[in-house]
């Protein structure tokens, strides 16, 4: 509104894109300037240029955490995470960069990298002679939307040598709900391939259980949210042992995320869920401390 938003016409139009930019995403609301929007919007493209720079000098990295067998105690596969580190050391969390990559271009390199670089890192571990694990990855919603990702799959596996079989694709309850038609279609057509997929954040949603008839999943990740307190809360207890069993008579394994200490490992080691991932075996860490791993949990 004149004069309180801005001086000029000009000044008026470009707040109200500050505002649409600001709003970006939300339905069925109204966005009004603030003077704060123009540093954020700013801020924003300032981040975009840096990280876009970044890919293109390999300061892009995976990191992985383990994921554990709770039957043998033996590591069963990873989860690849993204982090960008400066030459200088710094390590900026995706929850910086990743929301900003998926309001651009960028997010579609950041999933490519993904992809290419967990499959050829597993392919090498598979090489050195380390035990054959499943590598877990993660695409924004942007990307596993697209219609070609089926031989995008296909192409990095082939230029891998990696088997399908050790690749697993993790989906969100709500990327995969967004369309759930195309998202069938779209993890059929992975499944084809022999990729594994799994459903992250279980249990957060509203629909989660009538869609395990429909969703062709091979894991169900129980949400760490069930699993904080799960020792002292009989609830969170059974719910998790609910999901576990409505997923064992699907032939849907379970893992459960969060995991902090040896007594929320055992009750669900009791509950029969098949793996566990958390901080009790260890962070997100570069591919030489998972080899490490590797060495020390062939000793168990």
């Amino acid at each position: 509104m004149l004069p309180r938003d801005g001086k000029s016409f000009r000044d008026i139009l470009d707040h109200a894109e500050f505002a649409l930019k600001s709003a970006s995403g939300s339905q069925g609301c109204i966005c009004a300037y603030e003077p704060s929007m123009h540093d954020s919007i700013i801020g924003n493209t300032e981040m975009e240029k840096a990280l876009a720079l970044a890919i293109e000098k390999n300061e892009l990295h995976l990191f992985y955490q383990p994921k554990i067998d709770l039957a043998t105690g033996k590591i069963m596969g990873v989860e690849a995470l993204i982090r960008w580190i400066k030459p200088d050391g710094t390590i900026i969390s995706p929850d910086v960069f990743v929301p900003i990559a998926e309001n651009s271009h960028l997010i579609g390199k950041i999933s490519d990298f993904v992809l290419n670089e967990g499959c050829r890192q597993n392919k090498m571990w598979q090489k050195m002679g380390y035990p054959n694990i499943v590598m877990s990855i993660n695409f924004a919603s942007t990307d596993f939307y697209q219609t070609d990702l089926k031989d995008k799959v296909f192409e990095a596996l082939a230029k891998s040598g990696l088997d399908a079989q050790w690749l697993e694709v993790e989906l969100t309850e709500t990327l995969a709900l967004s369309d759930v038609n195309f998202a069938i279609s779209q993890m059929n057509k992975l499944r084809e391939l022999g990729v594994k997929l799994a459903m992250d954040d279980f249990g957060t949603g509203y629909s989660s259980l009538s869609y395990l008839q429909t969703l062709p999943i091979t894991l169900l990740k129980l949400d760490r949210s069930f699993i904080t307190d799960i020792e002292h809360d009989n609830i969170a207890y059974e719910i998790v042992s609910a999901v576990i069993r409505i997923a064992k008579s699907k032939k849907i394994e379970t893992i459960a995320e969060g995991i902090e200490n040896q007594v929320q490992e055992s009750i669900l080691r009791m509950a029969g869920c098949d793996y566990a991932q958390g901080y009790l075996y260890g962070k997100p860490m570069p591919p030489s401390d998972i080899q490490k791993f590797f060495e020390e949990n062939a000793k168990i």
